[in-house]
């Protein structure tokens, strides 16, 4: 039931970002496109509060299941935008992963904390974080176009115009200053050396 309405979620967001952007900003969206993406709206924020329900009542009944810690996690990154809490799901799924092959010891994490070696779980916390990252931004790049296409060549054209408006500034600056230097500093020069 947590999965479905992870699924829910997501597959309710794709929906409103696909008909928002199928509505022209140019023009105001008529009353039944708005009530159409109120609507897929408030079916996401059913669906994220039983996941968020479902979780954590899974979460209490199992805390010890890698599988649901990276689930939640996941769930955390790409419902919530929860980075902190995702990473903290992860954490703990790599830790009871490291756990598996005990001999039953009563706190797995005593067990654990005896044989990792120092720095090596922030590490591969940090570089699994920026992994993660770097797919989103890969991702995000890859839409850009689609979501914001008008804006970022708008965005483009205006950078340009700037680029070019401070070459001709510079240029003539620079073409200013040699003049000045060559008839008014050569005739001041000259005025006194003699």
């Amino acid at each position: 039931k947590a999965r479905k309405a992870h699924k829910m979620c997501i597959s309710t967001m794709h929906t409103f970002w696909k008909m928002a952007r199928k509505s022209r900003p140019a023009s105001a969206p008529p009353d039944d496109v708005l009530r159409d993406l109120l609507q897929v709206l408030e079916t996401n924020d059913q669906a994220l509060a039983v996941a968020k329900t479902e979780y954590s009542v899974l979460l209490e009944k199992y805390p010890t299941s890698t599988g649901l810690h990276q689930t939640y996690a996941h769930f955390c990154d790409s419902v919530l935008n929860n980075n902190h809490s995702a990473e903290k799901h992860r954490k703990e799924a790599r830790t009871l992963e490291g756990d598996d092959g005990d001999d039953g010891d009563d706190d797995p994490h005593e067990h654990h904390e005896l044989h990792k070696k120092p720095g090596s779980e922030l590490s591969y916390s940090i570089a699994s974080s920026d992994n993660h990252r770097s797919m989103i931004a890969k991702s995000m790049t890859l839409f850009t176009d689609e979501i914001m296409g008008e804006e970022v060549h708008a965005m483009r054209v205006l950078e340009m115009r700037v680029r070019v408006g401070l070459a001709v500034l510079v240029v003539l600056a620079i073409g200013g200053f040699l003049i000045t230097d060559l008839y008014l500093f050569s005739d001041v020069a000259r005025r006194n050396l003699d």
